[in-house]
């Protein structure tokens, strides 16, 4: 929805956000112990799953997409940590 455009300017501001998000979101999850090789696809799908989560829970009128993506998510980043760097 962010990204639905026709602004090339709209468009590039939220290709730099994102791509901002990512490598913070990526920093931070190497800071708590995942591998730097696991960190940055992890952050594109922490982002894109709460992404999907908003507008899944907007669809349904109800907070349990969030719910339900938290707990895979949390799940996984387990999964990674105890992979180590």
């Amino acid at each position: 929805m962010t990204v639905a455009t026709d602004s090339h300017e709209l468009l590039e501001h939220a290709a730099n956000v994102f791509r901002a998000w990512r490598g913070r979101l990526a920093e931070l999850l190497v800071k708590g112990g995942l591998a730097a090789r696991d960190a940055t696809p992890f952050a594109a799908m922490l982002i894109a799953a709460s992404e999907g989560a908003v507008i899944l829970g907007r669809g349904e009128q109800s907070l349990e997409p969030f719910d339900l993506v938290a707990t895979q998510l949390l799940d996984q980043v387990r999964r990674l940590a105890r992979k180590g760097p």
